[in-house]
């Protein structure tokens, strides 16, 4: 899936969000979509928001405004961060604020090492505010997450490796193929399984150790009954390779 808006920057606007919306729900409801790399056309992953769409700043229209594109922000990306199957962002280029907050609802992140990251809100007055102060602490810490927020600056590819924001780095024009060969080992594997690992590693970060134990209690069995299970553990005794259907 690519952002094809590269005379913007890939910049997010209420049709961009309109679209992720629309073309996330169709995948959902696809049995033989079992993950999805996102990427962006031309220079960059996605510029963030596109300034040039605000309307001017002035009495209470732009409060209701704002507070409107934050709900549909966080909305959309949420659809991301809980779709069904992994997502797996490969950054070609710049992901600057509401870019690279794309990049945190996503389940894997990979880099170009031309790309950089940053959040650049500071110097324009504002803050980050789709996700990523939520997002970026859990998967970075917290010192690490501040630096980011607070210096504004852009950060490397290697850098963004480094403070484990992205796990793999390539050049330009291999990174696609990095990412087919990550997403194509991802989905050769039992797409139930997936999906429930998926869900259970979301919600950990929100609970007690003994609550998430418990979760895992509750989501293992779903799997364990599966037709896929079985066709799991029949190919393991018969040494080949599984047919997964998805159920």
């Amino acid at each position: 899936m690519t952002i094809n808006f590269p005379e913007k920057l890939n910049s997010l606007n209420v049709a961009v969000f309109r679209d992720l919306n629309d073309i996330f729900d169709a995948m959902k409801d696809d049995d033989e979509i079992w993950g999805v790399i996102l990427t962006g056309a031309g220079r960059a992953f996605c510029a963030g928001a596109d300034q040039t769409g605000m309307p001017p700043i002035e009495g209470n229209y732009i409060e209701g405004f704002r507070r409107q594109l934050l709900e549909n922000s966080h909305y959309t990306f949420k659809k991301i961060a809980e779709f069904p199957y992994p997502v797996l962002a490969a950054i070609n280029g710049y992901a600057l604020g509401g870019g690279a907050e794309l990049a945190l609802a996503c389940d894997m992140r990979i880099i170009s090492s031309t790309a950089k990251i940053g959040f650049p809100e500071p110097n324009l007055g504002g803050m980050a505010c789709y996700g990523g102060p939520s997002r970026l602490p859990r998967l970075i810490g917290m010192a690490r997450a501040k630096e980011l927020f607070f210096t504004a600056r852009h950060f490397t590819a290697q850098e963004a490796v480094e403070i484990g924001f992205a796990s793999h780095m390539a050049e330009p024009g291999q990174l696609m193929e990095l990412a087919d060969k990550i997403m194509s080992d991802v989905v050769s594997r039992c797409p139930m399984s997936l999906r429930y690992i998926k869900i259970m590693l979301n919600r950990t970060m929100e609970m007690s150790l003994e609550s998430s134990l418990e979760f895992e209690r509750a989501l293992a069995p779903i799997t364990h009954t599966s037709e896929d299970r079985k066709e799991g553990q029949a190919a393991f005794r018969e040494k080949r390779q599984p047919v997964f259907k998805n159920h």
